[in-house]
């Protein structure tokens, strides 16, 4: 049965792709056509309608917020220890600055409403744009939040303020380009561009975006080390796994990547949704992994810092029970990422988390970790 559906998987991907190849020398000008009919209609031309979205935005938010940004400046000044008081002041900041989003995005939607004329073509992409911008601008926020780049004394996790800035400059740079392709990938298609060369220019603006997570994982790889790598006590040598591991880590990550594109790509050219929803859980996790995994060991070790656990003899077993439960989490999450992609080809003619053995995966999984926690 698995073979009778790769088969058929590979034949429709054929048949997509003759299509493709037929349609391709139109590519270029069916760009050109679906930006010019996304940008048709009444009012203000769109570079100045544009404008005037923005600037009436950006005035209206600095206007209403100038006393909250004073505040933030405030807060992200803070040299605090105290980790609760940590976590206050980065909510706090948090919610300035997503008030100050909302405020744009109200005042920006105002002046777009005067300014073009409402169904048409121009007022759905750029309704489309505030929605990137608005986007954009609160996963920035949340980056600034957990790696606080110019905020040491609120930074939640332990982080360098050299790495934190510049894991924070290709955090929204990856953003931008994520928020910039999806915006022109749907515009594009709502035009009515051919659909097998929206679906394929879908599937190149996920290659671009790989790319730049190769791009990122390669030029930081120092910096990436030293947030999973934990100091090892004097004298004691990495197994032969441990050595292996942080000499080819970086190629993993980087075939990782490749097959998540592949079979992403292949389920978008092919209009196979089912596999896009799939291959999507894997592709989030990989994204958020390194943000949860650091998150995640903050938060252990403030609660094997609390004074009832000091009080019981724990202090003596902390490194290793932090330890355990982060690899805990760390094989729960490449299990689910590993799992979401199998299921897209129907290993054993079936979804693998129904088997035998991935039903065994889980327990085992779950019985690890709730022998760490005990």
């Amino acid at each position: 049965m698995a073979d009778d559906v790769t088969v058929a998987q590979m034949l429709d991907f054929h048949r997509e792709f003759q299509s493709f190849l037929a349609a391709a020398p139109n590519w270029p000008s069916e760009i050109g056509s679906a930006v010019a009919t996304a940008l048709e209609g009444g009012g203000l031309a769109w570079p100045l309608a544009i404008a005037l979205m923005v600037v009436v935005g950006v005035a209206g938010e600095r206007l209403v917020c100038w006393k909250l940004n004073s505040l933030n400046r405030t807060i992200r000044e803070q040299r605090a220890g105290e980790w609760r008081v940590v976590f206050g002041y980065a909510v706090f900041r948090v919610l300035f600055e997503l008030a100050g989003v909302l405020l744009f995005a109200v005042f920006a939607w105002i002046a777009l409403y005067f300014s073009v004329d409402s169904g048409t073509n121009l007022a759905r992409t750029l309704e489309g744009l505030l929605v990137a911008i608005i986007t954009f601008r609160g996963c920035a926020i949340v980056s600034r939040a957990i790696l606080a780049p110019a905020s040491e004394g609120i930074r939640p996790i332990a982080l360098s303020n050299d790495d934190a800035r510049a894991f924070h400059r290709w955090a929204v740079a990856f953003i931008a380009a994520y928020v910039f392709v999806v915006f022109m990938g749907e515009t594009i298609v709502a035009a009515g561009m051919t659909p097998v060369l929206g679906r394929a220019t879908a599937a190149f603006d996920g290659l671009l975006l790989v790319l730049i997570l190769i791009v990122f994982v390669s030029s930081n790889r120092g910096r990436l080390a030293r947030l999973f790598v934990s100091p090892r006590p004097a004298g004691e040598k990495p197994s032969t796994l441990g050595q292996i591991v942080s000499q080819s880590w970086v190629y993993m990550v980087i075939a990782w990547l490749a097959a998540l594109w592949v079979n992403w790509g292949f389920g978008v050219f092919t209009n196979d949704l089912e596999r896009v929803e799939s291959t999507s859980i894997s592709w989030w996790i990989t994204l958020l992994f390194p943000a949860v995994d650091r998150l995640v060991n903050a938060l252990l070790d403030k609660v094997a810092s609390l004074k009832i656990l000091s009080d019981t003899g724990f202090e003596a077993r902390r490194e290793r029970f932090v330890s355990l439960v982060q690899t805990c989490v760390r094989i729960i999450l490449l299990v689910v990422a590993l799992a979401a992609l199998a299921v897209t080809w129907d290993i054993a003619g079936m979804d693998p988390l129904h088997t035998e053995w991935g039903q065994r995966i889980i327990s085992a999984a779950v019985d690890i970790g709730l022998t760490v926690l005990v």
